[in-house]
Formats: C-alpha cells, structure tokens, sequence
C-alpha cells in the first residue's frame, strides 16, 4: 500500500456512509483488516494487512496518548 492509497481510501471512508457502516459493523480486527483491503480493491487501491495493522495501530496510540 502506498501512503496515497490509504490516503485515498480513508477519503473515501469519510465520505461514504455506506462504507463506514460495513467497517463498523466488524468486531474482530483480522475480519475488520480483510475488509478494508477488499473495499480497497474494490476501489482499484493497494492495501496490505501490514500497512493497515499499521495504521490501526497508530490510530490507537494517538487516542491513547490524548488521554494519558
């Protein structure tokens, strides 16, 4: 996955309520990586299941961080 395309797909989250509606209806968070890299596909975009673990993860430390 290159930076763009998760770039691109977060975009297109945000702007899809259909979409965000299938990403939250996930619990299990290998499920919740299979997925994203399907839509992503769907949508002509690259995304691995280590670019996407890594995202997730950034995104829990950063919510962490803000209420140490």
């Amino acid at each position: 996955m290159t930076q763009s395309d998760f770039d691109r797909f977060r975009q297109l989250v945000a702007e899809d309520r259909a979409l965000q509606d299938k990403l939250l209806e996930v619990s299990e968070r290998i499920v919740f990586i299979r997925l994203v890299i399907e839509l992503g596909r769907q949508q002509g975009l690259v995304l691995t299941a280590g670019d996407v673990e890594s995202a997730l993860n950034a995104g829990m430390r950063s919510w962490v961080e803000r209420w140490i």
